[in-house]
């Protein structure tokens, strides 16, 4: 006979191994249900396979390992595909679990993905571990239904909801102290940087959940990365009674180890040091990546917004957007064009023969540059080592490239 027991974790993970165009290459998080299957003859004395109360004990101490957890950083999981966690899961479990029978992590009996022994009685359908909303487990024949009805009205477990927190101003976490952002600025942070439903936020060390939230509300997909798990947890809760549980996600990890690539919005309300340690890896984002910080700034990168509310404290919302990177050697139709920057702002020349035109009136938003040449107007769009565009001379438009 067999019977199974469940729990369920929330974790976050990435593929390191995909390409960047691949859905899962960036930090992502699911709901996971592990299914434990159990396969044996029934005690006559007991009327047991096995002592579900240990099972559960079992169970209960590998999910306190996983939940909330970075899944990437724990051992035997730094590439925790389904099939890998089903693997880690199975090798907890056995050495202490001798009727344990598999951890499958397929839709079908011979697909791969479970850990377990190969052979299996044949009128028994796989069941799997799966993330919600992906997968649904089917049964192939009218025993087996009847089977799990039973499984899960005697042995399924239910997990005890998390014990209530509430946080306190200034309680400390592992880089900063908790001080929530007031609602007023949120709001003012996420008008500047312009977020609308195509946008994915992330929110390094989102605290109670309102930022990623708030965006959410504006139909934005969005993360929140918190090395708290009882603020993770507080998070979820917030948004589930906000009702935006399907777009708002919450992870607990460190902020510099998380994978930001897949971001268009950065939020921040962190220390200005911590901006700095910070700052290389936001400025290696796509170009046009918006960030907006509460209070605190990148040293000398200016921001290209500033924003005061005029409330009592943490006031100030400034907006930075990715530039593009443009230093070096441009050749173009019209001649070598020479740029300098220094982030957001550029100077040079444009240089035809032995005549260099100084540019003038030059900027760069993310991946938008203009500037003045010669009596020239030049606009262009850059994209790696190509910018094309238009310049525009008495009055008239034609195209412009330039390559580097």
């Amino acid at each position: 006979m067999e019977i199974y027991q469940e729990f369920t974790f929330d974790a976050a993970h990435r593929f390191p191994g995909v390409p960047e165009s691949h859905p899962y290459h960036g930090l992502h998080g699911h709901s996971f249900v592990a299914r434990i299957v159990l396969f044996g003859r029934v005690d006559p004395k007991t009327g047991f396979i096995a002592d579900l109360g240990e099972v559960e004990k079992r169970c209960q101490a590998l999910r306190a390992r996983l939940d909330h957890k970075y899944l990437n950083e724990i051992d035997g999981l730094e590439v925790p595909s389904l099939e890998n966690i089903a693997v880690w899961i199975w090798e907890s479990l056995k050495p202490e679990l001798p009727a344990l029978a598999r951890v499958p992590a397929g839709t079908g009996v011979d697909e791969p993905g479970e850990a377990g022994p190969s052979s299996r009685p044949p009128q028994v359908r796989v069941t799997q571990l799966w993330r919600k909303n992906m997968t649904v487990w089917r049964f192939t024949s009218r025993w087996l239904s009847a089977l799990v009805f039973s499984a899960i009205a005697v042995c399924a477990f239910a997990q005890a909801p998390d014990a209530e927190f509430k946080p306190e101003v200034g309680q400390s976490g592992k880089d900063v102290v908790w001080v929530p952002s007031p609602q007023q600025l949120v709001d003012k942070m996420l008008d500047m940087a312009k977020v609308t439903s195509r946008d994915y936020v992330i929110d390094l060390g989102s605290g109670d959940g309102r930022t990623v939230i708030t965006a959410a509300k504006r139909g934005a997909r969005a993360l929140g990365v918190e090395y708290n798990p009882d603020m993770v947890a507080l998070s979820r809760r917030n948004a589930a009674k906000a009702g935006v549980s399907d777009k708002a996600g919450f992870v607990e990890a460190d902020i510099f180890k998380s994978d930001l690539s897949h971001a268009t919005v950065i939020t921040l309300f962190l220390l200005t040091e911590l901006n700095l340690k910070l700052r290389p890896t936001i400025l290696s984002l796509k170009p046009g990546t918006r960030v907006a910080s509460n209070t605190f700034r990148m040293g000398d990168w200016e921001p290209d917004e500033t924003a005061e509310l005029g409330c009592d404290s943490y006031c100030t919302a400034y907006l930075w957007i990715v530039p593009a990177r443009v230093e070096g050697r441009w050749r173009t139709p019209q001649g070598e064009l020479t740029l300098k920057q220094d982030f957001q702002k550029i100077s040079g020349a444009l240089k035809s023969g032995n005549v260099a035109a100084p540019i003038a009136r030059a900027s760069l938003r993310g991946d938008q540059i203009s500037f003045l040449a010669a009596g020239a107007e030049y606009r262009g769009r850059v994209n790696g080592n190509t910018i094309e565009g238009t310049v525009k001379t008495a009055g008239k438009s034609e195209g412009w490239k330039a390559t580097r």
